[in-house]
This record gives structure tokens, C-alpha cells and sequence, in this order.
């Protein structure tokens, strides 16, 4: 539907204000209310411009289905880009942040995860995605748009661990609707420990450890990715490695530095025994 449930109104102004963008992309515009909440609320309220002049905040938008974008939608947003989100992304610039209102359930899972991917790539602040969740969600082609088909159902685990901020509807007879804020550089650091976990998986653990290794080099410090790259190495026995990974999380993550350096200890312990056996 060109639509989406009223309950998201407080979620995603909460979500504005929090990342606060100076451009927006939104994806699967619809009818316009996110175009309108965040020019509203990014450029009348927090800038104090009504006058179209004095916008500060770009809002460029995708909608796959040209019949939905009436006069309002041009008054709101910079430009609209009419077409498949998948491919029409390719074409465009960065944006501080990008939604996804009622979108990614219209991609098949794979498909969807690589959009994802691609928005990552144009995003240099924050995904805010809004969702319906669980496998009640059935939506068939309405108002003649095929794109309105539902070809993919997601459950809340899939982004609540690398949400900044997230919250949770429930609908009777249908089940919950998420809305997740979530910073591009946790989203990456989340897809790259999800591939470097299936080749691990799958017997290519050395491939794993070095696509894991080289892929944190691109991103920010991230505590998680660390640890996943220290579990990849003791499971190798490559343990003077782990030890060398454990002290650097000890520099990067001060937090962290009373329960690893006992963990350190422990290891150093068995080495030194080890080294003396033989």
C-alpha cells in the first residue's frame, strides 16, 4: 500500500532527530508521509524555514510505481526518482541517511539483503527501516501495482542486535511491526561477519579469518567483529594470534580490558605450559 500503520509517526521523528540528516533518501515513497514528516520536522521545525527558498535539507525520494506521486509529493521532496529502487540507487549520490518504510518485504530475502547493501553504500549516517515481522504479513498486487506484492517475510532478530535504537508494535492476528534506526557502520560490520561466518561454516576457514581480517581494516573499530576474529582463531589454534587480538581490543576498547585480560592470562598460561612440555 502507498501506506504505512500511524504507529510509525513517533518512531520516525524520534529517528530524525537523533540522526538529525542534511539529506534524506526515501525508498518506496508511497504516498509521501515520510517526505513530509522529515521536511516538517527536519527543515520547519528545526531550521525554521517554511518559505521552499529557504529548505536547507535535501529530500530526494524512489517510488517504483509512477501513478502514486501526485503535486503534493513535488512540493515536498527535491526530486523523485521513478523505477525499481534496486537499480535506480546505483545512479545516485550519498545521503546522511536513508529509509526504508514498508520496502525491504517487497524484495525476496536475497535481493533484499543485497538493496540493503547498496543503500549502505550510498549512506554515510543511518538506515532507518520500518517492517512488519513474522510470516502473517501477506500482501497480494493492489491498485494495479505489482510491486505492492509481499515476496519476503523478516523476523525482529535479524536487526534489533545492531540497532542504535529500535521499537516494536503488535497488530492482533497479524504480529509485530519493527522500526529499526541503525548506523551504516554497524550494519557493514554486521554483513561482514555474517559472510565471513558462512565460509567459516562451510570449511573455508582460513578464507574466513583473512575476508574477516581485511574487511575490519575498511570500517570503524567495531567489539563484536573483534571477537568474532578471536573465536575464528582459537577454533584454528592459532593461538598466539588470539592473544595478539585480544590486547589490541584491550587498547581499543577500554571497557572490555578487566574481562580480557584475565582471558589473556589464561591463554598465556596454557601456552607457557605447552612451550614447556616440549
Amino acid at each position: 500500500m502507498p501506506t504505512s500503520t500511524y504507529s510509525d509517526l513517533e518512531s520516525v521523528l524520534k529517528f530524525f532527530n537523533h540522526a538529525k540528516p542534511r539529506s534524506l533518501l526515501d525508498i518506496g515513497v508511497g504516498f509521501g508521509k515520510i517526505g513530509f514528516l522529515a521536511r516538517e520536522f527536519l527543515d520547519v521545525m528545526m531550521n525554521e524555514s517554511y518559505r521552499p527558498a529557504d529548505w536547507k535539507v535535501r529530500i530526494d525520494g524512489i517510488e517504483a510505481f509512477s501513478d502514486y506521486i501526485q503535486d503534493h509529493h513535488k512540493a515536498l521532496y527535491d526530486s523523485i526518482h521513478i523505477g525499481d529502487a534496486f537499480e535506480v540507487i546505483d545512479g545516485l549520490g550519498k545521503y546522511d541517511a536513508i529509509v526504508l518504510g514498508d520496502s525491504l518485504e517487497h524484495f525476496e530475502k536475497e535481493r533484499a539483503w543485497q538493496m540493503l547493501d547498496k543503500c549502505a553504500e550510498h549512506c554515510t549516517g543511518y538506515l532507518m527501516i520500518f517492517i512488519p515481522l513474522g510470516e502473517r504479513w501477506e500482501q497480494e498486487a493492489i491498485y494495479g501495482n505489482e510491486y505492492e506484492r509481499h515476496l519476503s517475510f523478516w523476523t525482529r532478530e535479524e536487526f534489533e542486535p545492531i540497532a542504535t535504537a529500535c521499537k516494536f508494535s503488535r497488530f492482533e492476528g497479524i504480529g509485530d511491526y519493527g522500526r529499526f534506526l541503525i548506523h551504516v557502520g554497524h550494519y557493514r560490520h554486521h554483513r561482514l561477519r555474517m559472510h565471513a561466518d558462512d565460509l567459516f561454516r562451510n570449511g573455508e576457514k582460513d578464507k574466513a579469518i583473512a575476508v574477516l581480517t581485511s574487511g575490519m581494516e575498511g570500517l570503524p573499530v567495531n567489539v563484536e567483529s573483534e571477537y568474532q576474529l578471536v573465536d575464528f582463531l582459537l577454533e584454528m589454534d592459532r593461538l598466539r594470534q588470539a592473544v595478539h587480538r585480544l590486547k589490541s581490543i584491550q587498547i581499543k576498547f577500554p571497557n572490555e580490558a578487566p574481562v580480557v585480560g584475565a582471558y589473556i592470562e589464561r591463554v598465556e598460561a596454557f601456552l607457557a605450559r605447552q612451550a614447556k612440555a616440549s
